[in-house]
């Protein structure tokens, strides 16, 4: 359960992550039954007064036009949508030089599909979080997108996040470990389950089940892959298999919607 206040501080990381403020223009093409299309530009962006565009279905060409001709400047797309958006005909041709940034995520995102943006004076940056954090708790800093290609990121500003070992010890640099998280960003519980939320947390940190560690200037990276005994039934899929999945879901993601 995800209650006001964690929308609230969800929409402050947001607004500190990305540089939210009433002038963005948001395009989203997500669905918003997914944590992500909802909360990770679509609802700060009310806090911020921003403006959003939203699209029933996904088409690549009619984002890229979107893109142009409503000079959007924030914009969410997983990888299937993002491979889609440069691999049209259109991408060359289309003026996206309004935008200041494209977040990605769900999986560890191949550098194949950041890229593009990175040559496009584009920034494209990595989110990493879960339903349960509302989503956003780990977003590499804009400036600093290309340099850590193949990061998570920081923690976000009302977000703390930990590696820890079997024993709640805090890993040293470069040591792997399962990422907890907390904050008032966070699920209070899952609905009508205590069980399963006694089992979530410890001493107040909401074990991820996933499995990284932090670099010597405090940069997360998913072991992707790999999860912990805490984990439940969230996948996360290596590049190898987003790569030869990833042209055959471009059609499924827009059927889907």
């Amino acid at each position: 359960m995800l209650t006001q206040e964690a929308l609230f501080y969800n929409a402050m990381n947001a607004t500190a992550a990305f540089d939210l403020t009433s002038r963005d223009e948001i395009l989203t093409v997500m669905p918003m039954f997914h944590v992500g299309g909802m909360n990770i530009h679509t609802t700060p962006a009310l806090h911020a007064g921003a403006t959003v565009t939203i699209h029933r279905q996904f088409d690549p060409a009619r984002a890229l036009q979107e893109i142009e001709q409503r000079r959007i400047t924030l914009l969410l797309a997983v990888p299937p949508a993002a491979r889609a958006l440069i691999s049209h005909p259109d991408w060359e041709k289309t003026d996206i030089s309004s935008l200041r940034c494209v977040g990605t995520g769900a999986t560890a995102v191949p550098p194949d599909i950041m890229r593009p943006w990175f040559e496009r004076d584009v920034s494209m940056t990595q989110i990493y979080g879960l339903t349960e954090t509302c989503p956003i708790a780990i977003v590499v800093p804009l400036e600093e997108t290309e340099r850590k290609l193949g990061s998570v990121g920081k923690p976000v500003l009302y977000c703390q996040a930990r590696v820890i070992g079997e024993n709640m010890n805090g890993m040293r640099t470069g040591e792997r470990g399962e990422i907890v998280l907390r904050g008032p960003n966070l699920l209070t519980e899952y609905w009508m389950n205590p069980e399963a939320t006694k089992e979530a947390f410890i001493d107040g940190w909401f074990r991820t089940g996933d499995v990284g560690h932090v670099d010597e200037e405090g940069y997360s990276t998913l072991m992707t892959g790999s999860r912990t005994s805490s984990s439940w039934d969230r996948p996360v899929y290596t590049p190898p298999i987003w790569s030869a999945y990833l042209p055959s879901a471009t059609e499924s993601w827009k059927r889907l919607w």
